[in-house]
């Protein structure tokens, strides 16, 4: 899977990503393609819970994890422009009790919409410039 692939409008959690990419780009130079792949890879590791884990009987097991946890990068383009615009930073998880979150009923990151209502979302958003389109 490639930064293509996945991470951009799709959804990253739950061991998407099952190789750590080649090359390790913590220890090489790499190109920004594949700067992307890692950090998309490393981003994974910290929402799945695999920065800390512990041997469960010679099982490596993630010590800290949000249930079902899934992230999303989701560009949205200015009108007449390709790299200039809103990205939304989406991390969804189950919630161990049904409620309402207060994010809009259209930020869905994988499966569960706005009808889960163990569904929790945080989502941070920015606004980026393409200062070759301005």
């Amino acid at each position: 899977d490639t930064y293509d692939d996945i991470g951009l409008d799709a959804p990253v959690g739950g061991n998407t990503i099952d190789e750590v990419p080649d090359p390790d780009c913590s220890a090489v130079v790499c190109t920004v393609t594949e700067l992307a792949n890692f950090d998309l890879w490393a981003w994974e590791q910290l929402l799945d819970g695999r920065a800390t884990t512990f041997d469960d009987g010679g099982t490596t097991t993630p010590a800290v994890a949000l249930r079902n946890v899934q992230g999303c990068i989701v560009f949205t383009a200015d009108t007449g422009r390709t790299n200039t615009g809103i990205v939304d930073v989406v991390i969804q998880w189950q919630g161990l009790k049904e409620t309402a979150d207060a994010v809009n009923g259209g930020a869905v990151c994988g499966d569960a919409d706005d009808e889960d209502l163990t569904r929790r979302q945080v989502v941070v958003s920015t606004y980026v410039i393409d200062e070759t389109e301005l």
